[in-house]
């Protein structure tokens, strides 16, 4: 935390606004207005906006082809060939999709779709302020600057399942994701997936995913290749 501190300079304000904004949108559940705006933020904090996707009606929530096609479109829109569509998990508050690079298999960022209006924007929390790579890092302070991370997948994983038998008895930390500076992990109950938390690489500070909201199913990387 900063202290006494009277000025912050405009690319902090701006990067603090848009992490404001992130958790706003993720954890409402009124439907946003139908404007869909994505960012999604690069290294050095610099973000790309899209406005040019189609909205959808406040009332009709939209179909998970439909989802597939706006998170297609958002790829198509960043132009960046090493980066792929990897999975979309539909969720009662929102889609969610995880986009991945094709050269390392590592996870490059997390996106919310907005299952009313079609509206895309970053995943708030780990993928904007622990992605170390591809997050908002660059826009506030750079945290972490070793490319080494001090924690191993599995540890993130049983790291998790001690949070989980903490505060939710009876759940499973499972599906391990990495990301750059983090790792996503999926929760499950007696086979149902319950939602994510995610674990810091360096420190091992765990992030709940409270945005999400219900359940209700998921699309891997094998089904978009025949849709």
């Amino acid at each position: 935390m900063l202290i006494g501190v009277k000025k912050l300079d405009k690319k902090m304000y701006t990067g603090l606004s848009l992490i404001f904004l992130g958790l706003t949108l993720a954890v409402s559940t009124t439907p946003l207005l139908p404007v869909a705006v994505s960012q999604i933020y690069q290294g050095g904090g610099q973000r790309k906006d899209v406005d040019q996707y189609p909205t959808y009606p406040l009332n009709k929530r939209i179909s998970m082809d439909e989802a597939v096609k706006i998170a297609k479109g958002y790829l198509d829109y960043l132009g960046d060939p090493n980066i792929e569509l990897d999975e979309i998990t539909e969720f009662q508050c929102n889609f969610y999709v995880v986009y991945i690079e094709k050269d390392t298999g590592i996870g490059a960022f997390e996106m919310l779709i907005d299952p009313y209006t079609g509206g895309v924007h970053p995943e708030p929390g780990p993928n904007m302020m622990w992605n170390t790579k591809y997050g908002m890092h660059g826009g506030i302070v750079k945290i972490y600057t070793s490319t080494h991370l001090l924690i191993s997948e599995e540890q993130a994983k049983r790291i998790a399942q001690r949070y989980l038998n903490r505060v939710m008895p009876e759940s499973e930390a499972e599906d391990v994701h990495p990301f750059y500076g983090y790792y996503t992990v999926h929760i499950t109950s007696k086979g149902e997936v319950q939602g994510m938390l995610s674990v810091n690489a360096y420190t091992g500070e765990v992030w709940y995913h409270s945005w999400h909201g219900k359940y209700i199913g998921k699309l891997e990387l094998k089904s978009f290749e025949k849709m």
